[in-house]
């Protein structure tokens, strides 16, 4: 199982992050996400690989405080699984194929809805 493990200070490093997540289980794979310059993005995940210690330990690191910062952990969720109901949607608009999906943006405040519009 992947963690997101978020609100980490810009200094710190993996080898904090396995000296905290050792208590919890033994992790596969240990990555704080940088930008171009190499400066830490202020999250980063680790995967375990036994859903268990995963469980345990966002029980025992989400809201403890690491350099002055309080950790929020959680399962790390896919691109699927962010984008799931916006695929839901758009499939919804495709069955039939007699029209396809259009997002247009409402006269009300500008809201984007998504429409169907006949094949030309």
């Amino acid at each position: 199982m992947k963690l997101h493990i978020g609100n980490l200070a810009k200094t710190t490093t993996e080898a904090e992050l396995k000296d905290l997540i050792v208590p919890f289980g033994e992790a596969a794979s240990i990555e704080i996400v940088r930008d171009n310059g190499g400066v830490s993005k202020g999250f980063g995940f680790i995967e375990f690989p036994n859903g268990d210690h995963a469980k345990a330990a966002i029980t025992g690191l989400n809201g403890k405080e690491v350099a002055g910062n309080a950790l929020r952990v959680s399962r790390s969720q896919t691109a699927q699984g962010r984008d799931g109901p916006f695929i839901a949607q758009l499939n919804l608009f495709c069955t039939g194929r007699t029209s396809r999906p259009v997002l247009t943006t409402t006269n009300d405040g500008g809201t984007n809805v998504w429409r169907r519009q006949k094949w030309q």
